[in-house]
């Protein structure tokens, strides 16, 4: 469902996705002992939250709760819902499902499709979600704050790459962010907000959505290259373990390519985002740094330095980037030489 047009971006719910969605927030609210397996569903204490409770019976459908049960990562009923027609079935030439494949412990993604077309049926859904367009409009209206001058242009210039369409689609249903994409070009910003209770209102921040909308939107285009580029060198097993070793955050510890993926991305959208904030929270005060990612300020003075001697942002990634690497890499062999000295005169 289109709810409006932003500067050449899309802003939707998505009706495949906000099922999916209610059905995991109203089984969290029967079963809060699994919050730390389904942390990323949010139940706020709203009417609409109220209908869905009203709506749907979570224990009815057995089925489903063994799929997202054995789900092992947040992220594959997001890909699924953007591989769904309106009919909800699985779109062979829009679906990009081999990562969400990665992920899926029971059946298939057409299995749970299935499912989840089933379950539409039995409730009416298509007939609840038209009826709440306006509690859709009025969400949209009070979370996408955006700058006036918010050009998405940013992103193809920075990357040297054409999309398709750039589609938000928030949720009060979930609190974390994805960006996903299909085969058809179209570039997803999934994003969730908090609701607090005491204030009944969802919480936001407009400097950090536009951080997010651009580290979303990067995540399509940045993974391909780490792929091709890096996936499988010695230098990224070198990487990885010099971040594990430093406390890295579980959700990045599955595989040695996500280290990379979010390092790029998370310095990427702070530089595309600074156009847009004069006052923009220093990088050095993001809170993944002490999780792993202890070089982020310094691949954010990098990239400002030497992009521009590349022609285009995958040569600046092949070329200079195994360089950043390994200048952590030496930088940290110094500071292990040091300790030891140090440690020598103390003794």
């Amino acid at each position: 469902m289109l709810i409006k047009q932003y500067n050449g971006m899309n802003i939707e719910i998505n009706k495949q996705y906000e099922l999916i969605s209610a059905f995991h927030a109203t089984f969290l609210l029967k079963h809060p002992e699994l919050k730390e397996k389904i942390d990323f569903v949010e139940t706020p204490s709203t009417e609409y939250m109220q209908e869905l409770v009203n709506l749907i019976n979570p224990d009815k459908y057995p089925e489903i709760i063994k799929y997202i049960m054995n789900f092992t990562d947040e992220s594959v009923h997001v890909d699924i819902a953007i591989g769904m027609n309106d009919s909800y079935e699985i779109d062979n030439d829009k679906a990009k499902l081999d990562i969400a494949k990665r992920y899926i412990e029971y059946g298939t993604a057409e299995g749970f499709a299935k499912e989840i077309k089933a379950l539409a049926a039995d409730i009416k859904w298509d007939e609840f979600f038209e009826n709440h367009r306006k509690t859709y409009e009025e969400f949209v209206d009070e979370v996408c704050v955006f700058p006036k001058d918010l050009d998405l242009i940013d992103i193809e210039k920075y990357y040297s790459k054409k999309t398709n369409n750039y589609i938000f689609i928030p949720s009060m249903l979930i609190n974390g962010g994805f960006g996903p994409s299909d085969n058809c070009g179209n570039l997803y910003y999934f994003k969730g907000f908090r609701y607090d209770e005491k204030a009944k209102e969802f919480l936001y921040d407009n400097e950090y959505i536009v951080e997010c909308l651009f580290h979303e939107f990067s995540h399509p285009i940045v993974n391909p290259l780490v792929d091709k580029y890096l996936s499988g060198s010695s230098i990224l097993d070198d990487f990885y373990e010099l971040s594990r070793k430093n406390n890295l955050h579980p959700g990045y510890s599955r595989l040695k390519e996500a280290v990379m993926y979010e390092y790029l991305v998370r310095a990427n959208a702070y530089i595309l985002a600074s156009k847009y904030f004069e006052n923009i929270d220093p990088i050095e005060e993001d809170w993944i740094i002490q999780y792993g990612f202890t070089y982020l300020p310094e691949l954010v003075k990098f990239t400002k330095e030497n992009l521009s001697k590349f022609k285009t942002y995958e040569e600046f990634v092949e070329k200079a980037i195994p360089k950043f690497i390994n200048s952590c890499l030496i930088e940290k062999n110094k500071l292990k030489t040091l300790n030891k000295g140090e440690q020598l005169w103390k003794n």
